[in-house]
């Protein structure tokens, strides 16, 4: 018998009648598999198998941003189920390393009914109704087991916080993220237990202060155990002194904080492949554990506090990169003068603008800059703000960041070797781009992005 966040997943199918599901370009196989979903069956592919169906799934990993150590070649290896457990983290599903039938619904592999749309009642409308609310939500209504407008808006919201189609109907793979999130908001339900415990103690005062009213009658002895009463309380204090292993930030963690700590790690010595660039990966991972394992912590590679310290403390703050310590073996695109000094400017979402913008038409050729390594590659996906991308990185760590292409040049892929000059893509609009142009970043020594505009100005013969 299933338990924890699938519970719920399990009620609804057995609720629910679902259709038959069948692959968007899949083989019979995978269609007989997913006739009858249940979170009992097995898995659509794991470890060991080699089809066209593990080959489909290597390429939506790979157009999702993933990594796939072997590449797109229909074969199910250590290096798959790495990233299949890297795509699952990211999206809040249960990691198994495998691919079940939620993990292919979020892929885009399947496609029929939902286990739960507008107009159904019931129990298991109420459950997923109930998991809204606690991670959170607000729901009109509140879980009173109908599937009405007010349930299909709020699972829309759910859908698109978490990058998902927002179709606002309950597919597996909606259903599964909600449960896995539900169930790690659970617990934070507990704290609210804890007020009402406060207010006992209020009436335990009033017997303290008698005990003080007797001391007049020369007992003062019976003073100090109230005092002594104190001291046993801090010792309940201490036990928080566990947190020093508390777990910061860990694979599939995003932001300015993974930026930070991987700009330290590069600041010590350590390889960060693909950079500074926010993103806790494999590559990020398989840093920290070196890191770990040269200071003597365990090499869990997690960011923990105790890493955190032996981190700072080996690396100082460096002093802020300048753009004047890089200087470009080629100008990115052919011969352009239409770019402007737009770092720093606002864009949306509060962001800022980390690179400069060449306007050239859609399919000008795009050139390496430096000699150096693709260190990173990413195929366009629905939400993407670089769309086609491309990272560079070059002797001692410094990085270039190449977006918005239209196609990369044959023979382009992760690892390839490029000297400066080299075609290496073409530009494009792809991604968060209303017109076809390159954004181009600059990454000294593999951290924080500096103004590109006199760099690029530089090498310009504008």
């Amino acid at each position: 018998m299933l338990q924890g966040p699938r519970r719920i997943l399990v009620i609804v199918v057995s609720l629910v009648a679902v259709q038959a599901m069948t692959p968007i370009a899949g083989t019979a196989a995978l269609a007989t598999a997913v006739a009858a979903p249940s979170i009992d069956q097995p898995p659509l592919a794991q470890r060991g198998d080699r089809s066209p169906t593990v080959k489909r799934m290597q390429q939506a990993l790979v157009k999702a941003g993933v990594t796939v150590a072997g590449g797109v070649d229909g074969v199910f290896g250590a290096g798959t189920e790495a990233a299949v457990r890297d795509y699952q983290t990211r999206r809040g599903l249960t990691v198994t390393g495998t691919l079940d039938v939620p993990t292919a619904t979020v892929l885009g592999l399947l496609q029929g009914a939902p286990l739960l749309s507008r107009g159904a009642r019931g129990d298991a409308v109420k459950a997923v109704q109930q998991q809204l609310m606690t991670v959170g939500l607000a729901l009109k209504g509140g879980a009173d087991g109908v599937y009405g407008s007010a349930t299909v808006a709020t699972v829309k919201a759910f859908q698109k916080s978490k990058g998902l189609f927002a179709s606002g109907a309950l597919d597996a793979g909606t259903a599964e993220i909600l449960a896995n999130a539900a169930a790690a908001t659970t617990p934070a339900a507990v704290p609210p237990t804890v007020p009402p415990v406060a207010t006992p103690p209020a009436p335990e005062v009033p017997p303290v202060t008698p005990p003080t009213t007797a001391p007049p009658a020369t007992p003062p002895p019976a003073t100090p155990p109230p005092t002594t009463a104190p001291p046993v309380t801090p010792p309940a204090t201490t036990p928080p002194a566990t947190t020093p292993n508390a777990v910061l930030l860990s694979l599939g963690s995003r932001g300015d904080a993974v930026k930070t700590m991987q700009s330290q790690l590069i600041a010590v010595g350590i390889t960060v492949f693909g950079g500074a660039d926010g993103v806790f990966g494999t590559a990020t991972q398989t840093a920290l554990k070196q890191f770990q394992t040269r200071v003597g912590l365990p090499a869990t590679g997690t960011y923990d506090t105790a890493t955190k310290a032996a981190l700072v403390a080996a690396a100082p703050a460096p002093p802020a990169p300048s753009p004047g310590t890089v200087v470009l073996a080629a100008f990115p695109v052919a011969a352009s003068c239409a770019f402007t000094d737009t770092f720093g400017a606002p864009r949306s979402g509060g962001r800022k603008h980390q690179g400069v913008d060449i306007i050239v038409a859609s399919g000008t050729p795009i050139y390496a800059v430096m000699d150096g390594t693709i260190s990173k590659k990413q195929l366009n996906f629905a939400g993407s703000l670089g769309g086609n991308a491309l990272w560079l990185t070059a002797a001692g760590g410094t990085y270039f960041y190449y977006a918005h292409l239209s196609a990369f040049a044959p023979g382009i892929e992760l690892g390839s070797v490029v000297t400066a000059g080299m075609l290496i893509g073409y530009v494009g609009a792809t991604g968060n781009a209303s017109v076809a142009h390159l954004h181009f970043e600059v990454h000294p020594a593999g951290g924080a992005a500096v103004d590109p505009y006199p760099i690029v100005k530089a090498a310009s013969s504008c």
